[in-house]
């Protein structure tokens, strides 16, 4: 519930105040991802597994912006999409089932256009609405240890044609959305830190 009402206020503000901006574009958007942890798994015998492997997959986007142009070149972007992320782990792997993560996420940036080409840096706040269970458990304590929450800073690049946009952009997590301590593999406690990283690419339509 408090989620909905998290999403409720957010789409509520950043249609407000829009007399501060001469000239507001709305966008629907969509488009693919490329979504990948990088972290470390450090055994009891003091052995440390780097993560940062070839574990990502590919998902999907949707979402819904709102441009501020507060001048010919400068704009603030306030948006809010779906997204399914999806990544190997392991034995899932040999199994071609990868982990899928569907996240509700905040993207506001700041831009500057010139001629056409539009770059970004921001900031997204991620808010997890669903995971597959068997996602980072730890069977010995019988608990999750994966974040409902991530955030990170964004980069982009997008140029705009008529009415639309082509856009890439990179994401790159801050927080760990995995802390264990004491999970346990092949008879060796260990302990496990990840953060996300993400690429993004697609296109946007403005409908005014």
């Amino acid at each position: 519930m408090k989620k909905n009402h998290f999403a409720l206020v957010y789409f509520m503000l950043i249609h407000l105040n829009v007399s501060f901006s001469q000239n507001l574009s709305i966008k629907f958007y969509g488009g693919g991802n490329f979504y990948h942890s990088i972290g470390s798994q450090i055994l009891s015998n003091g052995e440390e597994k780097q993560l940062n492997i070839d574990n990502g997959k590919y998902g999907y986007f949707v979402g819904y912006g709102i441009d501020y142009e507060w001048s010919n070149k400068l704009f603030f972007n306030a948006g809010i999409e779906f997204s399914q992320r999806n990544e190997d782990k392991g034995l899932w792997e040999t199994l071609k089932n990868p982990h899928r993560y569907h996240y509700l996420s905040f993207s506001p940036s700041f831009g500057y256009e010139v001629k056409n080409f539009r770059p970004k840096i921001g900031f997204q706040l991620d808010y997890l609405l669903h995971k597959q269970k068997i996602s980072y458990f730890d069977f010995v304590n019988k608990v999750g240890n994966f974040s409902n929450y991530d955030a990170g800073f964004t980069f982009g690049l997008a140029y705009r044609i008529y009415q639309f946009e082509f856009f890439g952009s990179y994401c790159y997590g801050l927080p760990y959305i995995v802390s264990l301590e004491g999970g346990r593999v092949e008879n060796h406690d260990f302990s496990e830190f990840t953060k996300s990283r993400m690429f993004k690419f697609g296109v946007g339509y403005f409908i005014n």
